[in-house]
């Protein structure tokens, strides 16, 4: 009897989701893609900028699976795209780098405090998709809220 190929779409590999395991995330999420006709749509095919050349990539991404894990007043963040194709996992990975290297240079003036925690965010790969994982401090999360409470007020 012929064995069935097993789709990554129909499962989260447990290395991509290493070192927390999901179900020890204080929040998470599984997005299908697939059933997301706007994502198939999205512009981009891995030319340009690190955000379209990720835009681009991420349409061969079947499965997205989010997670955040609070310890203390920090947050451990963790992001799973599941690819069946080996390339366009190494397009993502390039381009999450850049989007960090880009962020990076954001923040070097206003928030230099902040280039070590970006410089600390991982990107691995591994043969059914790509993960990127970080820690956000309590100190950034608290910036981010009142930033975005005086933007509100306006």
């Amino acid at each position: 009897m012929p064995r069935r190929k097993r789709s990554s779409r129909a499962r989260v590999s447990s290395s991509s989701l290493s070192p927390t395991r999901l179900e020890d995330a204080s929040a998470w999420a599984l997005i299908d893609l697939t059933r997301m006709p706007a994502m198939r749509r999205a512009d981009g095919h891995g030319e340009g900028e690190p955000s379209q050349a990720l835009m681009g990539a991420m349409k061969s991404v079947t499965l997205l699976a989010l997670q955040a894990t609070v310890h203390g007043d920090s947050v451990d963040v963790a992001a799973t795209g599941l690819s069946n194709d080996a390339e366009n996992r190494d397009l993502i990975a390039d381009s999450l780098r850049g989007v960090l290297a880009m962020w990076r240079l954001a923040v070097s003036e206003k928030s230099p405090e902040m280039v070590p925690v970006i410089r600390r965010f991982q990107i691995d790969t591994d043969p059914d998709g790509v993960s990127i994982r970080g820690t956000l401090p309590g100190s950034f999360l608290r910036e981010l809220s009142q930033t975005r409470h005086a933007n509100a007020s306006r």
